[in-house]
């Protein structure tokens, strides 16, 4: 009678190497997804900051200051930059006249290349009325 040892056969560990390797690399994709879209999510944070503070600095300005060409003339600043290399910052300025008292919509437009071929865009809109002096 031969007597049966306590242990594993060759065919269980290679069953659990496979097992354990699928987990990894299922761990390790989701992993990866995760890491993509936190960068994702950061770019646009990063964009929203920045469309808030072009805004802030329309906003400093004074009413007539506030043109196409000024507007045009808005650029990102280094941190935006950096944050987002490729991004292009696109402001208007429209007069509405057809309220009392007039204003001012500025669209602040914010987009960067992204890796998933979708170019992502940051909208931001303000508007500026005209005091009476």
């Amino acid at each position: 009678m031969t007597t049966r040892r306590p242990g594993f056969t060759l065919i269980e560990i290679i069953v659990a190497i496979a097992l354990l390797a699928a987990a990894m690399l299922s761990a390790t994709q989701v992993l990866m997804i995760s890491a993509r879209q936190r960068r994702a999510a950061d770019r646009r944070f990063a964009a929203q900051l920045e469309a808030s503070n072009v805004a802030e600095r329309i906003a400093a300005l004074d009413y007539d200051a506030i043109t196409p060409e000024a507007a045009q003339a808005m650029k990102l600043t280094p941190d935006a930059q950096s944050a987002l290399p490729e991004a292009e910052l696109k402001v208007t300025s429209v007069l509405v006249e057809t309220s009392t008292p007039h204003y001012k919509r500025i669209t602040i437009e914010i987009g960067w290349p992204s890796s998933d071929r979708q170019l992502p865009v940051v909208r931001f809109t303000t508007f500026r009325h005209k005091t009476e002096a």
